[in-house]
């Protein structure tokens, strides 16, 4: 590879947004697929094929297969063989079919029968999950080819489900018999060009009749139309056109297992199944091309969820984080405040204002502890410390001399007052009190001074 080539390359999958839409918003999708359907196909009345599609109407049985179809057991072998096809049963599907893809050329592949006790084997083989090499093993194409066609006959349902069996039905009737339709009022060219319009309709109900399938039968699918569109195009020397090849496989791919022999004695009804599946080989190439309509439109919807998502993921960290932080639980590596820690930072606090020097902005902290220190988280030293410092004596300045007279000379005076009063009791014997004597030194002059003495 040159290098201008290998720096163009892509090297992501141009079908993720698809994927992405049929994993997470299926009913999304198939709703964009049935309204492209109803362009081309009938969806008219109350039990159309587009409800059938989207699963809002049950699937309507004939009354003379539903009891035996219901009733009948089928028998599974074990593994892949008779069961619902998952993600196992392709990847054993695909080892066949990319064997076969080397041996188209043999005449009667896929029509020629293989021996039975190989085949057998093969199965056995399968069933045990074993690692194939088919190159180097003992099984020839033909018994590969039967064992491919035996996988597929014994699936619960046909490749393309019961679900789509009507839809698949209307999808054969657009270019059934196509060639053969030939009015006299339209001109060769507008006859061709109406013709080609039906296949073009065919060919756009099949693709999205496969979108709406399970990924896995999608894939299947897909890898079996392409072999048989390769051994179409081998016919010359496998002597299988592509109409032999949708005659043996359409009761494997197409048909509902519920078919009964009155369903097969219809031929004309048959052959335009047969026909319908000869169509998905011929223009298997055009089908499995996804529209790219479709394509934008699904990588337009997950981008904007993904969008819509982020957004809603930042409004709700923002919530979070401006909202209570009770709300949310605390982290084991955050730090939070005990009690411990909080009498630790009162005692520092507390030592601090002690060690200043004497002042009044000391006094008023030191009387704020006094008044605090019976609030929980107080230390027991600072507590008592605080009420030490209550019970001290106060500095004989902050005693004003108003309040020494109120105390000493009018407040023992109104108690004299009231003991001498008519009708009060006797007063009792009591120790003597000391007294305060004024003496005027200065009685003529106008600023009188007091001498206060206390004897």
């Amino acid at each position: 590879m040159s290098a201008t080539s290998s720096s163009s390359a892509i090297f992501c999958n141009p079908f993720y947004y698809l994927e992405a839409m049929k994993h997470k918003h299926a009913d999304v999708f198939n709703d964009w697929c049935c309204t492209e359907l109803s362009h081309v196909l009938d969806f008219k009345g109350t039990q159309s094929v587009g409800d059938v599609l989207l699963g809002n109407t049950e699937i309507k049985y004939p009354r003379n297969s539903m009891k035996k179809f219901k009733g009948q057991k089928r028998r599974i072998l074990g593994g892949v063989f008779g069961a619902p096809l998952t993600a196992e049963g392709y990847c054993q599907a695909k080892v066949l079919t990319e064997y076969l893809r080397k041996h188209l050329h043999i005449e009667g592949i896929f029509r020629v029968p293989g021996n039975a006790e190989r085949q057998r084997l093969l199965k056995e083989k399968i069933i045990a999950s074993e690692i194939l090499d088919l190159d180097t093993d003992i099984f020839t194409p033909h018994d590969v080819a039967c064992v491919l066609k035996t996988f597929l006959g014994e699936l619960p349902e046909p490749l393309l489900s019961d679900k789509q069996f009507q839809a698949q039905v209307q999808a054969a009737d657009l270019t059934y018999k196509l060639e053969e339709y030939k009015p006299a009022a339209m001109s060769e060219e507008n006859l061709q060009k109406w013709r080609d319009k039906r296949k073009q309709d065919h060919i756009t109900s099949l693709t999205y009749l496969f979108l709406m399938l399970p990924s896995h039968s999608y894939k299947l699918l897909q890898e079996l139309l392409e072999l048989l569109y390769l051994a179409a195009k081998e016919q010359t020397h496998n002597k299988m056109t592509a109409y032999n090849l949708g005659v043996m496989f359409a009761p494997h791919v197409l048909w509902p297992r519920y078919f009964t022999t009155d369903d097969v004695r219809d031929q004309n009804f048959v052959n335009k199944l047969n026909k319908g599946v000869e169509f998905m080989i011929k223009y298997s190439q055009k089908i499995f091309r996804v529209p790219p309509l479709l394509l934008a439109k699904c990588e337009a919807h997950i981008k904007n969820e993904s969008l819509q998502h982020n957004q809603n993921e930042l409004k709700n960290l923002q919530d979070t984080q401006d909202g209570p932080i009770i709300s949310n639980p605390q982290s084991a590596n955050v730090r939070v405040k005990t009690r411990h820690t909080t009498e630790d930072a009162l005692g520092k606090l507390f030592d601090g204002v002690k060690s200043m020097e004497p002042s009044a902005k000391r006094r008023k902290l030191m009387k704020n502890f006094a008044k605090n220190c019976h609030m929980p988280g107080t230390p027991e030293s600072v507590r008592d410390d605080a009420a030490r410092f209550m019970r001290e004596k106060k500095h004989s300045r902050s005693k004003s001399f108003g309040g020494v007279i109120k105390k000493h000379i009018v407040t023992p005076f109104n108690k004299k007052q009231r003991k001498n009063r008519p009708g009060s009791p006797p007063a009792t014997t009591a120790a003597p009190r000391s007294r305060m004597i004024l003496h005027d030194d200065t009685t003529n002059s106008p600023n009188r001074h007091y001498i206060i003495h206390f004897p």
